[in-house]
């Protein structure tokens, strides 16, 4: 059975996010984004979705990223200096917590750490 990864990052950070995934996946690693989830509209999830600690996005959203969490062996999170304020991000380390996922982050030079990952040792 492949080894599946979920990756949390900002979308701020694609170029960087494609590169990794490309190098992940020559070693037969799956990977998963909440970037592809897709609400019944259609429409992708985005960092306007979750402001001020208050969720706006769909149910359904939500379903499918904490099911793609839940259904990955680990979380890789990708912290760029794009993307260090997405609450999304912070949602979903949450998500991976809640759930025991292992957590591997990996945090570009110059970026701040989210505050869900502040006082931790990974």
């Amino acid at each position: 059975m492949p080894f599946n990864v979920f990756l949390i990052t900002s979308m701020e950070d694609t170029s960087t996010v494609n590169e990794l995934r490309e190098t992940i996946h020559r070693y037969g690693i799956n990977t998963s984004l909440s970037e592809e989830v897709t609400s019944e509209r259609g429409q992708p999830i985005e960092n306007e979705d979750i402001a001020y600690g208050v969720c706006r996005i769909e149910p359904s959203l939500l379903s499918q990223i904490r099911a793609r969490v839940m259904n990955s062996d680990c979380v890789l999170i990708m912290i760029g200096r794009n993307g260090t304020r997405s609450e999304i991000v912070n949602w979903e380390i949450g998500i991976a917590e809640g759930l025991g996922k292992p957590i591997i982050p990996i945090i570009e030079q110059g970026a701040e750490i989210p505050k869900t990952l502040q006082g931790k040792e990974y």
